[in-house]
């Protein structure tokens, strides 16, 4: 099967949209720096990481390679598992544990400016600072636990659900979206 016929069962298959497919081969091609049409199961943990797909070790452990395919069927088994499970604070705890590189409980100035870049947000190290400051409930950090990302990230979500209440209130016509991490340092 050609892999346009494979993207096109995929989409039907599973709760992945054509853009989401092509977002999916992108991070792929970035983190297959050989080209070589696999990832080992270090880069394949980085890529899902990127792609903000949050696998156990224990999943990954017997991963030796993985194909671009394989790749994408394991990407939209693991969403469909959260779209079917996620409850809002479960949603900003994924995101977080996404963004803990480290996996220590709390996320530092240099290693989410790391990540951002790995993701294609090119963060100064002020910018990253000023959104860890203002997750912080002190206000100044060097670096922002878990129950204080989930609650900043809440307030913001619930601040954009305010703002979009007033046009639909007048006609307008208003998106379900939810708030994601880059709106929150309000680079759009």
């Amino acid at each position: 099967m050609d892999f346009d016929a494979f993207a096109r069962v995929l989409v039907a298959t599973t709760c992945l949209e054509p853009k989401h497919v092509t977002e999916l081969c992108d991070v792929f091609a970035y983190f297959d720096v050989g080209q070589v049409g696999a990832l080992d199961a270090r880069r394949a943990r980085l890529a899902w990481r990127a792609a903000g797909v949050v696998w156990n070790e224990q999943d990954l452990i017997s991963l030796g390679s993985i194909g671009q395919r394989e790749f994408l069927k394991k990407s939209a088994q693991y969403l469909g598992r959260v779209e079917a499970t996620q409850i809002p604070a479960d949603k900003w705890r994924s995101v977080f544990s996404v963004l803990d590189i480290m996996q220590k409980g709390e996320i530092k100035p240099d290693g989410l400016r790391t990540f951002l870049r790995s993701t294609g947000v090119d963060a100064t190290l002020e910018e990253v600072q000023y959104f860890i400051d203002a997750c912080s409930k002190y206000g100044m950090a060097d670096a922002v636990t878990e129950d204080d990302f989930v609650k900043y990230m809440e307030k913001i979500e619930k601040r954009e659900k305010a703002a979009s209440v007033e046009p639909e209130m007048q006609g307008g016509a208003n998106s379900d979206s939810t708030v994601d991490v880059a709106s929150a340092f309000d680079w759009h």
